[in-house]
């Protein structure tokens, strides 16, 4: 059986900067193993590219809507890219 693949974006507003948000995405990314990165914008938001088995990357992206304990997301904004087969990691950036 041949796993689809696809590659999202989103953008996380809340209070998601300061609150372990990258981190959390990326062991999250890791055990789920989605590849892609994750980082802080000057907005105040958290972008995440995310790339992988179409399930795995929409665990990933219901996974978004709660974070870790202490961040409080208010919305995830999801956009669907082409899918990226260069990415070899999660990575923080």
């Amino acid at each position: 059986m041949i796993s689809s693949n696809i590659c999202l974006h989103a953008i996380v507003k809340g209070i998601v900067q300061g609150v372990c948000y990258r981190i959390s995405t990326q062991e999250k990314a890791l055990d789920l193993g989605v590849k892609g990165w994750v980082c802080n914008t000057q907005e105040g938001t958290v972008e995440i590219l995310m790339a992988g088995a179409t399930q795995d990357v929409k665990n990933m992206e219901a996974w978004l809507w709660k974070g870790p304990p202490s961040a409080v997301v208010e919305s995830v904004e999801i956009e669907s890219l082409p899918y990226n087969d260069d990415l070899n990691t999660f990575e923080i950036r």
